[in-house]
């Protein structure tokens, strides 16, 4: 577990709660529940010792990650090693769907220029087939429409053979 990835403490929760020395001739740790949070290393416990009679401490340190315990005998608190594989087991979870989710964007990413690169050869063509003369005169009278559909009847895009006059 990275020390950027710790465990969040929160009311209620079971640590290991290692007593002063002097305390805890034994060494073993106490069952101590998290009954307030100062921040995410400095807690106050409900704890019980190894008769299983309760009492508290206050701003007790709690070690986070591969933190080492204090060397000068002084209490602090650590998470249990199941609780510590267990984070280690969420933070490859998360690091597995953030790969996953990487690889989507990606790829959502990638459909959406290779949509706009079609759009864009599709307007050039469109723009192209614009750009040429819309009509073309020939001679006195006919008239031919190029490349655009046109919007008027066939018997009026087609020259006529009546006189002009009628």
């Amino acid at each position: 577990m990275s020390d950027s990835n710790i465990i969040l403490p929160s009311i209620g929760r079971v640590v290991w709660f290692h007593p002063a020395a002097q305390a805890n001739p034994n060494g073993q740790p106490h069952a101590a529940l998290i009954a307030y949070v100062q921040s995410e290393r400095l807690i106050n416990l409900a704890a019980f010792d190894e008769n299983g009679t309760s009492y508290s401490a206050t701003s007790v340190p709690l070690l986070q990650g591969d933190e080492a315990p204090p060397t000068d005998g002084t209490a602090y608190a650590e998470w249990m090693p199941f609780q510590k594989g267990q984070a280690a087991k969420t933070d490859n979870v998360a690091a597995g769907v953030r790969d996953r989710l990487d690889a989507f964007e990606k790829s959502v990413d990638d459909r959406f220029r290779q949509t706009g690169d079609f759009l864009t050869k599709k307007f050039a063509e469109v723009d192209g087939k614009l750009a040429q003369p819309a009509v073309t005169v020939t001679g006195d009278t006919a008239v031919e429409l190029v490349g655009v559909p046109s919007p008027m009847p066939a018997e009026l895009a087609q020259p006529s053979a009546q006189p002009s006059g009628q």
